[in-house]
């Protein structure tokens, strides 16, 4: 990975941490799919130039879309708000990373050299480390629900790697498309009082579901499908262990949640795993030329 797209996939990485906490604040205000919904038609609103048909792409489009949007959103959220804690909660969202990358062996046909394999085992282990601090498993229901949005985020990870001749906006429109459609309607079944809600929610409170729709959405996941579609799944993964580093030491500022030895000592361990698939990618990318 060029040392540019390193950078950029460390400022996803920071908006996602930050976003961990604004999503705890955000889900105080405002219903899960109701504030979901918000989310999905702000970027919508923003990409709707480029909501088109693509023939000969929209089956892969679609089901990229669906994977990465309603279903792992809608579980995402009702997570995050059956969770009591920002910290534990960012540390379980790293499921995906995981279960995307043995996805992509399996599916891609990618291959994992010893480097990469030993640096995503430190990463791995980190985030077991940290996962298992006891104030994770407080939250069983919340964990089981995440858990489930992070397989369907797995599975869109390795759909969006075959999405062909498409462009970062014009798949962030169709997953908008669909987050917004699916979340109204689970709204209006599964919850109560959206107006009152609405009428309700506080100049703070729109400024978080603005950070959720503009920053980790349209510039946080937007970015990653753009790497996605220069490098393989398991490349571009791993870095992603960051986020609940970043998203517990931002619950500890802002929320004023207490980091625990396990979990420092595990956030250690994570950064140096990334740092080594990282460093040896690019090794290989300068051994090669590029």
């Amino acid at each position: 990975m060029s040392p540019a797209h390193l950078l950029f996939a460390l400022a996803i990485n920071l908006v996602w941490g930050v976003n961990l906490v604004v999503l705890k604040l955000g889900l105080d205000e405002l219903s899960p799919m109701l504030f979901g919904a918000l989310r999905a038609t702000i970027v919508l609103v923003f990409l709707l130039p480029w909501l088109k048909w693509k023939p000969g792409n929209m089956k892969m489009l679609l089901l990229a879309a669906v994977t990465v949007g309603p279903l792992h959103f809608a579980t995402l959220f009702l997570g995050f708000k059956l969770m009591g804690d920002a910290s534990a909660a960012s540390i379980v969202t790293q499921l995906s990373i995981p279960f995307s990358t043995v996805l992509a062996v399996i599916f891609l046909g990618e291959r994992l050299g010893p480097w990469r394999i030993g640096g995503l085992a430190m990463a791995f282990s980190g985030v077991a480390l940290m996962t298992a601090d006891p104030k994770v498993f407080s939250y069983v229901d919340g964990v089981i629900v995440l858990t489930l949005s992070q397989v369907a985020y797995a599975f869109g990870a390795i759909f969006m790697r075959q999405v062909k001749d498409v462009s970062v906006f014009e798949m962030q429109a169709w997953t908008s498309t669909l987050i917004a459609l699916t979340l109204i309607g689970l709204s209006l079944v599964f919850e109560q009082d959206q107006g009152q809600q609405l009428a309700e929610l506080s100049a703070f409170g729109i400024g978080l579901v603005l950070y959720t729709g503009l920053g980790a959405s349209l510039f946080g996941h937007g970015g990653v499908y753009y790497l996605y579609q220069r490098y393989p799944v398991s490349t571009v993964t791993p870095i992603f262990l960051l986020s609940p580093v970043f998203g517990i030491f931002a619950s500890i500022l802002l929320l004023g949640e207490t980091l625990t030895s396990r979990m420092l000592i595990g956030g250690i361990i994570t950064f140096l795993g990334v740092s080594v698939v990282t460093f040896r990618e690019a090794m290989l990318a300068r051994a090669k030329g590029l």
